[in-house]
């Protein structure tokens, strides 16, 4: 398959630190504007899988060098502060035809996650491939590519245990609170998007507490806080419910901290000595370093769950065969479907 033109370039925490990961993030804006300059630059098909852990770029239709060319244009358009090539290349890596199928796979499958089995990597596909769709980015060989993916995803999770326990950056961080504060503490929750739902309901799960949701959108709080018992409060009220908290989880996804300094010192003037247990699963960092506050950043939260580890670790080899069969079926039909383009 190594003559299939397909290409993955990207960084993630196996290759960058989380400051580069931070510089080369992108918002949904983002992705829509690294996508235009992708296709600018000459590719077929593209779509951009951008995570905590990993800014990607999927392409077909493109030389070796044309790949490179459209990751290089898609970090300048993209970033927040058009992050440089040379800061991109320092860490990236790039896979070729069925190399770079192959780490769809594994990716999906939860194996190459800073969490193993990680559960929250399908919907992030899932949606990297729709805003791809949306943008007219995606044509029908990557949607044939994802379909595969996302199906040989599914089956792996519902017939083995590599997902044991709801893995994922979102279990870590519920798991980390419940492990550190009280029954009927008070947590404070920023945030209400998908990676805050995961937090609020693993959350729920582990420790019975006052959950407060806060965002900027007050219909997202009140959903999320709906779904799990909570209470939403609004942006304005951010400083008086952090005050509140024995522990505080972030899970804001923007390009700046949200509890600056400025923020904490607020909440300090409040409630003199304030020290909660924070754990910023936010990325970029939620949570600006200020002294005397415990915080538990993002590649932490990942490297502290270790209590299904073992459970998931006895199901890699199953999952590795079913990415085999995967990529087996999808590289027969992508041979037969290009043989038949080609005939024609």
């Amino acid at each position: 398959m190594d003559d299939v033109d397909l290409h993955v370039i990207g960084v993630s925490f196996r290759t960058a630190p989380l400051a580069v990961r931070e510089r080369l993030a992108l918002t949904p804006e983002g992705v829509t504007a690294a996508l235009r300059a992708a296709v600018a630059a000459g590719v077929g098909e593209a779509f951009v899988l951008a995570t905590c852990n990993r800014t990607e770029l999927y392409v077909v239709g493109s030389s070796r060098a044309g790949a490179v060319d459209a990751w290089h244009r898609a970090v300048v358009a993209g970033t927040a502060d058009g992050a440089c090539p040379a800061l991109a290349a320092d860490a990236r890596y790039h896979r070729s035809g069925g190399a770079a199928a192959e780490h769809l796979f594994r990716v999906a499958c939860g194996l190459d996650s800073s969490v193993l089995g990680d559960a929250e990597v399908v919907g992030q596909l899932r949606r990297a491939v729709d805003a791809g769709t949306a943008a007219g980015t995606v044509g029908p060989r990557l949607r044939r590519l994802a379909d595969r993916v996302l199906a040989v995803a599914k089956r792996a999770r519902a017939t083995t245990a590599i997902s044991a326990g709801g893995a994922g950056v979102g279990s870590a961080a519920a798991s980390l609170v419940a492990g550190r504060v009280a029954p009927g503490s008070s947590v404070v929750l920023v945030g209400a998007g998908d990676a805050a739902s995961v937090i609020a309901r693993e959350l729920t799960k582990r420790l019975p507490c006052r959950l407060t949701v806060v965002n900027r959108s007050p219909e997202r709080a009140a959903a999320v806080a709906g779904r799990f018992g909570a209470e939403a409060r609004p942006w304005a009220d951010l400083v008086p419910a952090l005050a509140e908290a024995d522990a505080v989880v972030t899970a804001v996804s923007g390009p700046s901290a949200v509890v600056t300094a400025e923020v904490i010192a607020a909440v300090r003037r409040l409630r003199p000595g304030w020290s909660p247990f924070v754990v910023d699963a936010g990325f970029p960092r939620n949570v600006e370093p200020v002294a005397g506050l415990d915080v538990v950043a993002l590649d932490s939260v990942a490297e502290r769950e270790q209590r299904l580890r073992a459970v998931r670790r006895a199901a890699v080899p199953a999952v590795e065969r079913l990415v085999a069969e995967g990529l087996r079926a999808w590289a027969e039909r992508e041979l037969r479907s290009l043989s038949l383009t080609n005939a024609s």
